[in-house]
């Protein structure tokens, strides 16, 4: 297989299947084998079938990949459970973290994208819709333009009597309501290029944007039909690290309307969503903290507030785990789901499980980092000694007798956060007073105005 890294873009041939294949195909992959791709792997793959990427290889475990050799047919499909791609595998290779499969995809089907349809194109529809056009200029961005964007695209398409062809990569792993919201900025500004001009969305893929960043975006330009690639300075950017920072923007720097996007994308920490994760030993007092921090923020009545304690959550969402390291991780990831959502949506999470694994409380804070959210960890520090004194549940005691097995910080381990946001020691301390300090951390970190 011709090297992935290397691949001029222009080279590489489409790879979809004609209506008689595609029910030919659906028909024998009843019996296949299938891979289930995230939403980042799935661009990927359109890119490769669109004729845009050279075909990678899927890493797959151990497990699932068993039996499988050249030759082996595989159902390529979405986070949904939807076929999207026959895969003929052509060699299985082990490396770290599982086996490497490599093959010819032949596309089924177009991965569905329901927002700005009218702004997505197949790639040879494209093509033939600006071949009518002596000049066409392509502009790959991944954000908005602004003034400076602008006029330099303004000049060179006057220059030249171009047609402009913008075309906006759309990031699987940013938030979606981020990717919607450039998209609409870019709707926005077409006017003011006063010129005629086309907007393609195209899906990202790290591979697009490594080393070799220019020569693979002039490749991808050239392979949509435009002529001419314009490369955009860093000003803008700028601006948009300025958005997401709450910072303000230097007058005249973008249009009104572009900002109104941006902003509403990107709102001030005190709208923002936030999650809240407590950590700590059974019996420290995350969830007596928890449930004070939750009522002083109703006593503000300012934002939206949810209180996803680990017993509770342990009797509804995971009744069927049971508590075994595997089971708790899973209950833990469970609760950071849910909490990214509610943060994704604007309202603050309060959380309060004991969480003793910091690559899960790594994989919690990495969603709520997608969702566009914030993440404050709080580790709950009370001394093993204090927290088995208490011991309302009589839960140490029973580990001491060895009724039952693998409790955190009796004979299984308690993995201290070494960056938490905020310690709190309850041996001595008011559970309300430490809220306050909590309160007091949200205040001063800009996640909560300081003036309820």
């Amino acid at each position: 297989m011709t090297d992935p890294d290397t691949q001029t873009i222009s080279t590489v041939q489409p790879r979809w299947a004609d209506d008689g294949d595609v029910q030919r195909l659906r028909a024998a992959s009843v019996t296949w084998p299938s891979v289930d791709l995230d939403e980042a792997a799935v661009d990927d793959l359109e890119l490769v079938l669109d004729g845009l990427l050279e075909p990678r290889a899927f890493v797959v475990d151990a497990d699932t990949a068993q039996g499988w050799g050249p030759d082996t047919a595989v159902a390529l499909r979405d986070p949904e459970g939807s076929m999207i791609a026959a895969l003929t595998v052509r060699s299985v290779t082990v490396v770290d973290g599982g086996i490497a499969i490599e093959g010819e995809p032949t596309g089924l089907v177009r991965p569905p994208r329901w927002s700005f349809t009218d702004h997505r194109h197949d790639p040879a529809d494209l093509r033939r819709q600006l071949d009518g056009h002596d000049q066409v200029m392509a502009v790959v961005t991944d954000r908005a333009l602004h003034r400076d964007d602008v006029e330099d695209i303004r000049a060179q398409l006057a220059e030249r009597r171009a047609h402009l062809l913008l075309i906006q990569l759309e990031d699987a792993t940013a938030a979606a309501d981020a990717t919607a919201a450039v998209t609409r900025a870019l709707l926005a500004v077409l006017p003011e290029l006063r010129a005629a001009s086309t907007l393609a969305l195209v899906p990202s893929s790290p591979r697009l944007l490594g080393d070799d960043r220019d020569d693979r975006l002039d490749g991808l330009a050239r392979a949509l039909g435009g002529r001419r690639r314009l490369r955009l300075g860093r000003i803008g950017a700028d601006i948009e690290a300025a958005v997401r920072a709450g910072d303000s923007v230097s007058t005249g720097a973008t249009f009104p309307a572009v900002e109104a996007q941006l902003r509403a994308a990107h709102p001030p920490r005190h709208d923002r969503g936030l999650v809240v994760l407590f950590t700590g030993l059974s019996g420290s007092g995350k969830s007596t903290i928890a449930n004070a921090l939750r009522g002083r923020l109703l006593e503000r009545g300012d934002r939206r507030v949810t209180l996803l304690d680990g017993d509770l959550m342990r009797r509804s969402l995971s009744a069927e785990l049971g508590f075994s390291t595997a089971d708790r991780a899973t209950n833990v990831r469970r609760i950071g789901f849910v909490a990214a959502e509610i943060a994704h949506h604007g309202g603050i999470a309060i959380c309060a499980p004991i969480a003793p694994e910091a690559a899960v409380r790594e994989e919690i804070a990495a969603m709520v980092d997608a969702a566009d959210a914030g993440f404050v960890l709080i580790h709950v520090a009370t001394p093993l000694e204090i927290c088995e004194s208490r011991d309302n549940k009589g839960l140490y005691a029973k580990a001491r007798a060895g009724l039952v097995v693998d409790f955190t910080g009796v004979d299984a381990p308690y993995e201290v956060p070494e960056t938490a946001d905020l310690r709190l020691d309850t041996t001595d301390g008011d559970p309300r007073a430490a809220a306050d300090d909590v309160l007091a951390l949200l205040v001063r970190e800009g996640w909560l105005t300081g003036d309820r």
